[in-house]
């Protein structure tokens, strides 16, 4: 026997919000069947009194050829990516202005502190640090390990990204104004070795504060 549609949707929502409870180390479970008022028991370590919550899913429906089609719109995780990869787009973007007006202070003695990017660099910077960096930390769990790392993957993303758009005539980045002993085909820096270890312990630093 099928249950109705109401009821599988507010049993489907409630196990969801009992699932983030769990995630966030909160003690709970679901109440009684067919107890009013309230659908999940909730306690956390630092509460003694337990709270009641009570859940309501909301249904989406969308009419095509005359047959109604149920959509449960789980909207929070694309939410979520969506708002993590323009903030680290433009963080990335505003991090490698701020470092080059700095460079061009110390080098050129430039007080207009005149920085500079490209906005090909956007994608870039999004996916990579929304998603690049947490696979990083995911495989390598030494913290000194994984920092000492992080020059070889932006050395890979350089090569990967780098090369192949030099091929077609577009420039992003460009490090053959050093020395020929410190780049590989201007597309990858090895004196700047230390910056990406600082850069990425910045990243995990910031990705702290914002989680």
């Amino acid at each position: 026997m099928t249950r109705p549609q109401s009821s599988v949707s507010g049993a489907s929502g409630e196990h969801l919000v009992l699932s983030h409870l769990l995630k966030l180390n909160f003690v709970a479970g679901l109440a009684p069947y067919n107890t009013k008022d309230y659908d999940i028991i909730v306690a956390s370590d630092s509460e003694s009194n337990p709270k009641n919550i009570q859940v309501k899913t909301a249904l989406y429906t969308k009419k095509q050829d005359d047959m109604s089609k149920l959509y449960w719109l789980l909207k929070e995780k694309h939410e979520t990516e969506i708002k993590n990869l323009l903030f680290w787009g433009l963080f990335g973007l505003i991090t490698e202005i701020f470092f080059t007006a700095l460079v061009n202070l110390i080098s050129k003695k430039d007080f207009n502190l005149t920085g500079h990017t490209s906005l090909w660099m956007f994608p870039i910077y999004a996916l990579g640090l929304t998603y690049g960096f947490d696979f990083v930390q995911k495989i390598i769990e030494n913290d000194f390990i994984r920092y000492l790392s992080y020059p070889f993957w932006i050395w890979l993303v350089e090569i990967l990204v780098g090369y192949p758009a030099s091929k077609i005539g577009i420039k992003i980045w460009d490090y053959s104004y050093l020395s020929s002993n410190k780049h590989w085909k201007g597309i990858i820096s090895y004196v700047h070795f230390p910056v990406w270890i600082l850069f990425g312990i910045l990243v995990e630093l910031v990705d702290k504060l914002v989680s």
